[in-house]
């Protein structure tokens, strides 16, 4: 008899193991489905967010306000180019030289001139020296005239290598 018992309480405790292991499963269910959602909340957010005041084209990080609306960035950009490159900048300054229809130099206080170069696609308004303009734009690191396409690129010889502002707006300005 005792045999017996020992025998039954074996099955007994087998099939409880059991019932406890089918009773976990739920919740790892659970568990893959909330990692899956929170994997698919992470991508949809992040999804289209190709905002050019976090990280740039070159996959930099731009400075917290470049291409702040109303934010006039010339003074930065003119000092030091360098954390701007591949950022949205928005400068405001008069025209030092007209160098072709698409390119031309802003001038800075007490610094080198800007390069500025109209993309083809560019909007705005034909520049002349000594009048004040705002420029909107992309600071690419060096201008390459080979990679500018059908811009006219006459008189950027000299500027060849220099990060330059790769114009999508220009508008007159007061200053």
């Amino acid at each position: 008899m005792a045999e017996g018992r020992n025998v039954g309480s074996v099955s007994a405790g087998g099939r409880n193991d059991t019932k406890k292991k089918r009773g976990l499963g739920w919740l790892w269910a659970l568990l893959g489905l909330l990692l899956l959602a929170a994997l698919a909340f992470l991508l949809i957010r992040n999804a289209g967010d190709d905002d050019p005041e976090g990280v740039g084209l070159s996959g930099q990080e731009c400075p917290e306000y470049a291409g702040k609306e109303g934010k006039d960035e010339t003074v930065e950009v003119a000092s030091d180019a360098e954390p701007f490159f591949g950022c949205e900048v928005a400068i405001v300054g008069p025209v030092e030289r007209v160098l072709s229809p698409d390119a031309f130099l802003v001038a800075t206080e007490g610094g080198d001139p800007i390069v500025v170069v109209r993309s083809e696609d560019a909007e705005g308004v034909e520049v002349e020296e000594g009048t004040g303009y705002g420029v909107e734009g992309t600071i690419e690191e060096q201008l390459r005239i080979d990679d500018l396409g059908d811009v006219d690129t006459a008189g950027l010889e000299e500027f060849e290598g220099q990060p330059y502002l790769s114009a999508v707006a220009t508008e007159e300005s007061d200053s």
